[in-house]
């Protein structure tokens, strides 16, 4: 299990574990982030249905904060969960809240991601995203990760991605 606690990535000092306190935020922006897919998929994504707080005791949850307001952090306007597998580290989780689109959040925690990857030694990252959601399959090919295949998974039509660290 990972090291809990609130140091910030020294390479992005706005990306930190998340913390317990942090959860309904987090739910909040999972849900802002993908409701906006139901109607494409006729129920919730499979990550509307994540168990946060076990993302967050086990250490795998981070956020993205916005620019600092004065003293201390800026809002958690993004997060992201990181698991380990047997050869690479998976990107379960992504999500920016809709409000601070367009700002490098989501570019910022999948370069973390890749950080955090070699620091634990592996060589590459996985995700996967569901067919319909058409803005992810774009972002993630313009930020250099490489399809490997599609499939069904959990009832989901899903395209899997690769990329190296």
């Amino acid at each position: 299990m990972m090291r809990a606690g609130r140091a910030p990535d020294e390479a992005n000092p706005r990306i930190r574990r998340a913390e317990p306190g942090d959860l309904a935020v987090i739910e909040g922006i999972v849900s802002a982030a993908f409701t906006p897919y139901i109607p494409r998929l006729g129920r919730p994504p499979g990550v509307m249905k994540n168990d946060y707080a076990a993302f967050i005791a086990a250490g795998a949850a981070f956020v993205r904060t916005g620019e600092p307001l004065g003293e201390g952090e800026g809002p958690i306007e993004g997060v992201i969960v990181l698991v380990d597998e047997e050869d690479v580290l998976y990107v379960d989780t992504l999500g920016v809240d809709p409000a601070a689109h367009g700002r490098g959040h989501g570019r910022a925690l999948l370069d973390f991601a890749a950080l955090e990857a070699r620091r634990r030694g592996f060589p590459a990252l996985r995700l996967c995203t569901n067919l319909v959601m058409h803005e992810n399959l774009t972002f993630y090919a313009h930020l250099g990760w490489r399809e490997t295949h599609r499939g069904v998974q959990a009832g989901f039509e899903r395209v899997f991605y690769r990329k190296e660290v």
